[in-house]
Order: C-alpha cells, then sequence, then structure tokens
C-alpha cells in the first residue's frame, strides 16, 4: 500500500479479531479484506519503527516506538506523547496493558507508566530507585495474575507485583551473565526466554529448577534469538 515500508516491525490482533502492523517507517495500517489499510489521522505518523501496538481496556490503542516515543490512537486521532508529555526517554521497545488498566512501557530509562483519562494523558515513572534492576527494559509481559515480567538489557527477567509495587528478581536470575532479553513467552511451568547472545532458554518458576539452554538446533549454531512463541498444540 502508499507509504507502507515492506518492512513489518510488528504484529498485533486486538480484541475484535482485527489485524494491526506497524513498520519500521512509521506507518501503522489494518488489515481489511486481505489489503493492508493506513489509518486516517490528522497528524502525522512517526518516522520512527513501531516497535508493539496494545490495547487497553477501553479500546484504545497504544503504539511504542523506538525514537518517538509512544503514540496513543482513540477516536480515529493519534497523539503523540513524548518528553514534554512526562517520558523521561524516547526509545521505547515495548508495551504491555497491565491488570490495573495502565500501559508499561519499557524504555532506555525505566518503565513509563501511561493513563488515559477524560481525554488526558498522564504518565509516571518506574525506574532503578524504585526497585528496578535495570535502566534498560526490552520486554514486559502481563501474566494475568497480577504480574509484569519484565526482560532486561543487563539484568535478566524480574517480576513486578502491581498491587504491591514491589518487584522480585528469580533466583536463577541473581548473578545474570547471558545477556540482553528479547522476547518473553509464557507456559504452565515457567518461561521461554529469547536472548540476544545465548540462545533460546527455559525458566521454570521452580527456583530449585536451573535454566535450560538451547543453542545449537540440527547442528546449527543458535545464539541470537528475536522473538518466541507458541502455537496451539
Amino acid at each position: 500500500i502508499n507509504h507502507f515500508d515492506n518492512n513489518v516491525s510488528t504484529v498485533f490482533m486486538d480484541s475484535k479479531g482485527r489485524i494491526w502492523v506497524g513498520s519500521k517507517n512509521g506507518r501503522i495500517a489494518t488489515l481489511v479484506n486481505n489489503e493492508l489499510k493506513l489509518i486516517i489521522t490528522s497528524l502525522p505518523f512517526p518516522k520512527r519503527p513501531v516497535t508493539e501496538i496494545v490495547e487497553d481496556f477501553a479500546g484504545n490503542f497504544w503504539m511504542s516506538t523506538a525514537g518517538e516515543g509512544v503514540y496513543f490512537y482513540a477516536d480515529n486521532k493519534l497523539k503523540h506523547i513524548g518528553i514534554a508529555e512526562g517520558l523521561t526517554n524516547e526509545y521505547a521497545y515495548c508495551a504491555a496493558i497491565g491488570n490495573d488498566g495502565k500501559v508499561y512501557v519499557g524504555t532506555d530509562d525505566g518503565i513509563a507508566i501511561c493513563t488515559s483519562k477524560n481525554s488526558t494523558i498522564s504518565v509516571e515513572r518506574l525506574d532503578q530507585k524504585k526497585g528496578l534492576p535495570d535502566k534498560i527494559v526490552r520486554k514486559i509481559v502481563n501474566d494475568n495474575a497480577g504480574n509484569l515480567w519484565i526482560g532486561m538489557q543487563d539484568k535478566g527477567i524480574c517480576k513486578y507485583t502491581i498491587s504491591q509495587g514491589t518487584f522480585t528478581i528469580p533466583k536463577q536470575f541473581e548473578n545474570w551473565s547471558l545477556g540482553q532479553i528479547n522476547a518473553l513467552k509464557k507456559e504452565k511451568s515457567g518461561w521461554w526466554i529469547a536472548t540476544d547472545e545465548s540462545g533460546l532458554l527455559f525458566f521454570d518458576e521452580n527456583p530449585a529448577v536451573a535454566l535450560s539452554i538451547y543453542k545449537r538446533f540440527n547442528n546449527l549454531d543458535f545464539i541470537r534469538v528475536n522473538n518466541v512463541c507458541a502455537d496451539n498444540e
């Protein structure tokens, strides 16, 4: 489609089953009748890659970008959220909706917590002063049990309990040396973890179980893993 970069950076399915697509040139589109249709808005699109798209409880959409902060989409209007609106850093790697309905955005300077109320956007900061182990947050996933699991640049992963406002570092990550976390995927007993330099890991939430590390498949080295997903089986 017109002006849409063929380099897709993120894909998201909303609560109505509609597919949203973000590109590396900042364009955002939806899939309609097997064709991508750009979102109509009175404001320009971001020019930086869209890193994640999420939907809040009110049916509004939030887009994190690699260099232009966050965009909020509601009522066919796109609103930019940057330094002037309360972000401390505009390089955003990811976004997730907490069970409290707030939007948690992972950045190069901690986590920005965004809230929309009566057409007003507010931003809070969750950083190392409040217990976050690492400044750079690469991935945030809601476990639907009141916790956010956070993948970091240098400190592995940690769990943030929203109701208590506390961070917990699992035993297996206390002396982390396996590099950057790129993605997390929940399973019944634990998490699959994609890393930038140590292959694919499996983390069992039982502290007595050591990390499983997978670096070689079919005689091929498998060191840098960008993402991980699970099928229906």
